[in-house]
């Protein structure tokens, strides 16, 4: 619950970010860093999920994520988009290292965040709600951009 609040903070922000200078490297002028790497790209993300409702409790799985930036691999821009092969379409905001976004999939609104170690790298935290009102969850996970090999599924306790 702590978190689902915490990324539901976060998500209410996000509006007041996104609403700067169209997207320039400088952030357009809404307390966002420079972004610090291009990541437009194929990314193989894998994750474990703890649901708020016992019967669905403890789940992982894999995904493929097409992302788009604006900018390019010398001046990256602040502006990243991403959709899963599973119908979702994220929007957000690379502020330095740490992408913070949200959007829908097909039956979930989910938010989070992607901190950056490197251009081909990711950590995640995401948080998801149900449409049809029966609850949600939180997820974990990693993800590499490919060519590298997709990361190791993770296993519920």
């Amino acid at each position: 619950m702590k978190r689902n609040i915490l990324i539901l903070f976060s998500l209410a922000l996000l509006p007041a970010c996104l609403g700067g200078g169209g997207g320039s490297n400088s952030g357009g002028g809404n307390n966002c860093a420079p972004a610090a790497f291009f990541v437009a790209g194929t990314w193989n993300s894998s994750f474990l999920c703890q649901d708020d409702n016992p019967s669905f409790g403890c789940f992982n799985g894999g995904d493929v994520l097409t992302v788009t930036q604006d900018g390019d691999d010398t001046a990256p821009g602040n502006n990243v988009s991403f959709t899963d092969n599973n119908g979702g379409s994220f929007t957000g905001l690379l502020c330095g290292t740490t992408f913070l976004w949200n959007g829908t999939a097909p039956g979930i609104t989910e938010g989070g965040t992607w901190e950056f170690g490197d251009a081909e790298h990711f950590s995640k935290d995401t948080s998801y709600n149900r449409d049809d009102g029966t609850g949600g969850g939180t997820c974990t996970g990693d993800g590499v951009q490919e060519p590298l090999p997709s990361p190791p599924l993770p296993a519920c306790p």
